[in-house]
Protein backbone atom coordinates (compact mmCIF):
# COMPACT_ATOMS: atom_id res chain seq x y z
CA UNK A 1 0.00 0.00 0.00
CA UNK A 2 1.80 3.46 -1.09
CA UNK A 3 0.33 6.33 0.87
CA UNK A 4 0.68 10.10 -0.21
CA UNK A 5 -0.44 13.30 0.81
CA UNK A 6 -1.53 14.48 4.21
CA UNK A 7 -1.25 12.80 7.54
CA UNK A 8 -5.24 12.84 7.36
CA UNK A 9 -5.37 11.42 4.00
CA UNK A 10 -2.48 8.56 4.88
CA UNK A 11 -5.02 7.42 7.90
CA UNK A 12 -8.24 7.64 6.27
CA UNK A 13 -6.48 5.13 3.57
CA UNK A 14 -5.34 2.96 6.09
CA UNK A 15 -8.42 2.80 8.62
CA UNK A 16 -10.62 1.48 5.22
CA UNK A 17 -8.06 -0.99 3.72
CA UNK A 18 -9.26 -4.12 3.95
CA UNK A 19 -8.52 -6.24 7.43
CA UNK A 20 -7.12 -9.79 6.17
CA UNK A 21 -7.64 -12.81 8.06
CA UNK A 22 -5.12 -15.32 8.34
CA UNK A 23 -1.63 -15.72 9.15
CA UNK A 24 0.13 -13.03 11.32
CA UNK A 25 3.83 -12.57 10.51
CA UNK A 26 4.31 -9.99 13.03
CA UNK A 27 8.37 -10.35 13.21
CA UNK A 28 8.71 -10.11 9.45
CA UNK A 29 6.86 -6.93 8.90
CA UNK A 30 8.91 -5.47 12.05
CA UNK A 31 11.99 -6.51 10.09
CA UNK A 32 11.28 -5.50 6.66
CA UNK A 33 10.14 -2.00 8.34
CA UNK A 34 13.26 -1.89 10.60
CA UNK A 35 15.11 -2.24 6.56
CA UNK A 36 13.23 0.45 5.14
CA UNK A 37 14.14 3.08 8.19
CA UNK A 38 17.73 2.03 8.16
CA UNK A 39 18.06 2.75 4.73
CA UNK A 40 16.03 6.29 5.38
CA UNK A 41 17.52 7.52 8.42
CA UNK A 42 18.39 10.78 9.25
CA UNK A 43 20.50 11.71 11.45
CA UNK A 44 18.17 15.08 12.32
CA UNK A 45 14.79 12.93 12.88
CA UNK A 46 14.07 10.34 15.50
CA UNK A 47 13.10 6.74 14.05
CA UNK A 48 9.74 5.19 15.24
CA UNK A 49 7.68 2.26 14.78
CA UNK A 50 4.11 1.76 15.19
CA UNK A 51 3.06 -2.04 14.54
CA UNK A 52 -0.31 -2.19 14.26
CA UNK A 53 -1.77 -6.26 15.40
CA UNK A 54 -4.05 -8.52 16.45
CA UNK A 55 -1.39 -9.28 18.88
CA UNK A 56 -1.43 -13.25 17.41
CA UNK A 57 2.21 -13.49 15.74
CA UNK A 58 1.72 -16.86 14.28
CA UNK A 59 3.91 -17.15 11.09
CA UNK A 60 7.92 -15.59 10.14
CA UNK A 61 10.51 -14.76 12.52
CA UNK A 62 10.01 -14.32 16.41
CA UNK A 63 8.55 -11.07 17.58
CA UNK A 64 10.50 -10.85 20.78
CA UNK A 65 14.00 -11.01 18.65
CA UNK A 66 12.58 -8.55 15.45
CA UNK A 67 11.67 -5.90 18.03
CA UNK A 68 14.99 -6.26 20.14
CA UNK A 69 17.05 -6.35 16.89
CA UNK A 70 14.99 -3.02 15.56
CA UNK A 71 15.93 -1.01 19.51
CA UNK A 72 18.96 -2.45 19.39
CA UNK A 73 19.25 -0.04 15.90
CA UNK A 74 17.70 2.80 17.60
CA UNK A 75 13.80 2.59 16.69
CA UNK A 76 11.13 3.95 19.16
CA UNK A 77 8.87 0.80 19.10
CA UNK A 78 5.22 1.28 19.87
CA UNK A 79 2.69 -1.46 20.03
CA UNK A 80 -0.81 -1.25 19.01
CA UNK A 81 -3.56 -3.85 19.62
CA UNK A 82 -6.05 -4.72 18.19
CA UNK A 83 -9.12 -7.10 19.43
CA UNK A 84 -10.37 -8.85 22.51
CA UNK A 85 -7.95 -11.66 21.86
CA UNK A 86 -4.50 -9.66 21.25
CA UNK A 87 -2.15 -10.99 23.86
CA UNK A 88 -0.89 -8.54 26.24
CA UNK A 89 2.72 -10.14 26.36
CA UNK A 90 3.28 -10.33 22.61
CA UNK A 91 2.61 -6.25 22.95
CA UNK A 92 5.12 -5.91 25.78
CA UNK A 93 7.90 -7.68 23.80
CA UNK A 94 7.26 -5.40 20.95
CA UNK A 95 6.88 -1.54 22.48
CA UNK A 96 10.11 0.01 23.55
CA UNK A 97 8.52 0.33 27.04
CA UNK A 98 4.91 -0.08 28.77
CA UNK A 99 3.79 3.19 27.91
CA UNK A 100 3.73 2.78 24.23
CA UNK A 101 1.51 -0.19 24.70
CA UNK A 102 -1.77 0.51 23.17
CA UNK A 103 -4.94 -1.17 22.77
CA UNK A 104 -7.99 -1.20 21.00
CA UNK A 105 -11.27 -3.59 20.87
CA UNK A 106 -11.67 -2.59 17.31
CA UNK A 107 -10.07 -1.52 13.64
CA UNK A 108 -12.45 1.43 13.87
CA UNK A 109 -11.27 3.12 17.01
CA UNK A 110 -7.49 3.39 16.23
CA UNK A 111 -7.61 6.92 15.14
CA UNK A 112 -8.70 7.66 19.76
CA UNK A 113 -5.52 5.00 19.61
CA UNK A 114 -3.75 7.74 17.08
CA UNK A 115 -4.18 10.54 19.27
CA UNK A 116 -2.82 8.78 22.59
CA UNK A 117 0.34 7.53 20.36
CA UNK A 118 0.54 11.11 19.25
CA UNK A 119 0.56 12.55 22.66
CA UNK A 120 2.65 10.30 24.10
CA UNK A 121 5.67 10.58 21.73
CA UNK A 122 4.61 14.44 20.28
CA UNK A 123 3.00 16.01 22.91
CA UNK A 124 3.64 19.73 21.31
CA UNK A 125 1.71 18.06 18.26
CA UNK A 126 -1.37 20.04 17.17
CA UNK A 127 -2.85 16.36 16.34
CA UNK A 128 -3.27 15.74 19.64
CA UNK A 129 -5.92 18.36 19.69
CA UNK A 130 -6.88 18.40 16.20
CA UNK A 131 -7.65 15.05 14.33
CA UNK A 132 -9.92 14.41 12.00
CA UNK A 133 -10.89 11.31 9.72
Amino acid sequence: MTFTGSVEAKMQKFLTAPHLNGNTNTGGAIEDAANVLKQNKRSDAPQAMVVITDGMSNVGPNVSVAAASARAGGVIMVAVGVGDGCKMEELEDIASSKDLVFKTETWSDLDKVLVKITAAMCPNSRLTRNIYF
